[in-house]
């Protein structure tokens, strides 16, 4: 499924990213794992601008602060990565809960793409992880093939919090 984002769409989600990153630099924490600080602001940026348009595409509501509570998911209880690479994976870490969908965004600027989802379970197999030098740093890489197609058939609205959850039994 293909986005369109206006110019102050990409905006928003643009200064949403930098002010992520800012207020992680000013607070002193210091990245768990990916890429080197100075492309952390780039990296932020891509994944507040994937969040927005995913919101956009799904017809979801997304807030653009870097203070919630991100263990209900970052938009409509949905886990969302995004990459600027055409060809990108979906990348989960130890943390990364098993039961969650993760949705992978694909994109730059205004253009954008959900390029599948999947499970923490299913994305945390084996053939998917990955170590230096192969990759910058060791994660579970899943290539976009092997992802679920959006939309996926079993979404129902939560009548408790009014959010989007895919039901998984």
């Amino acid at each position: 499924m293909r986005i369109e984002l206006t110019r102050d769409e990409f905006l928003l989600g643009a200064e949403a990213g930098a002010r992520r990153h800012a207020r992680a630099l000013a607070l002193g924490r210091v990245p768990r794992y990916g890429p080197p600080v100075p492309l952390r602001w780039a990296y932020n940026v891509t994944g507040a601008v994937g969040e927005l348009a995913f919101a956009k595409g799904a017809n979801l509501f997304w807030l653009p602060d870097d203070e919630l509570d991100k263990d209900r998911g970052d938009v409509g209880g949905y886990q969302v990565r995004a990459t600027d690479m055409d060809h990108g994976s979906l990348v989960l870490q130890e943390r990364d809960a098993d039961e969650e969908v993760f949705v992978l965004m694909v994109g730059q600027g205004c253009h954008w793409r959900i390029a599948g989802w999947l499970t923490g379970r299913e994305g945390k197999q084996k053939r998917f992880w990955r170590e230096p030098p192969e990759v910058p740093y060791a994660a579970w890489f899943v290539p976009q093939s092997e992802l679920h197609a959006w939309p996926p058939d079993n979404v129902a609205t939560s009548s408790q919090n009014g959010q989007q959850e895919l039901d998984l039994t």
